[in-house]
């Protein structure tokens, strides 16, 4: 009897849609957000779920159990020590599906499969400049900048030349008749086309 084997089978065998679900939970916890079709997006979460629970007991046993799926101590060290710190409050719904569009090859529907609570990135903001101001660049580094050489001027009577030399090759291309080829000739002899 067959009971408890109903899985979403993603037209994989055992050992590559295992790979491949490993994998989307690594890409998760990695970029905190990825783009893939709603059935992986549905397998994958149930993975990622079950690593962020496991990964919340916070034990050896639990780093290994983790580690053993993701196959990456880095991957593994941010998930103990930056992600499961974010879902201490939660007891489920480390993830969510967004849907986006239908793929337009064959009509899948893609999703974007993101934690629910990310982990904030510290980047420099640009500062926008008031449009009535302008402000220098400021250097940050003491290096003198290279010196650069003086451009030479071309004399006037080689620009003439130069100009003169450009005008005929162009009027030379306009006057070439481009030829028959074999195959436009044959076949006006053939079908008196």
């Amino acid at each position: 009897m067959r009971h408890g084997k109903r899985r979403t089978r993603l037209n994989r065998k055992s050992a590559h849609r295992k790979s491949t679900l490993n994998l989307m939970a690594k890409s998760l916890f990695i970029s905190q957000s990825i783009k893939t079709t709603m059935a992986k997006a549905k397998q994958g979460r149930r993975v990622a779920e079950k690593l962020i629970q496991t990964a919340k007991q916070n034990s050896i046993f639990a780093r290994r159990l983790v580690f053993s799926v993701l196959r990456d101590e880095t991957v593994t060290k941010k998930l103990f020590d930056e992600i499961v710190p974010l879902f201490s409050g939660r007891n489920g719904g480390y993830t969510r599906i967004i849907p986006l569009k239908y793929r337009r090859g064959d009509g899948a529907n893609i999703v974007i499969l993101e934690l629910t609570e990310k982990i904030k990135e510290d980047k420099p903001l640009k500062a926008k400049a008031k449009k009535g101001k302008k402000e220098a660049p400021a250097k940050t580094s003491d290096k003198p900048e290279p010196k650069q050489a003086p451009k030479k001027e071309i004399p006037e009577d080689k620009k003439i030349a130069f100009d003169a030399a450009q005008k005929s090759k162009a009027e030379n291309e306009n006057k070439k008749i481009p030829k028959k080829s074999f195959f436009k000739k044959f076949f006006k002899r053939k079908t008196g086309m």
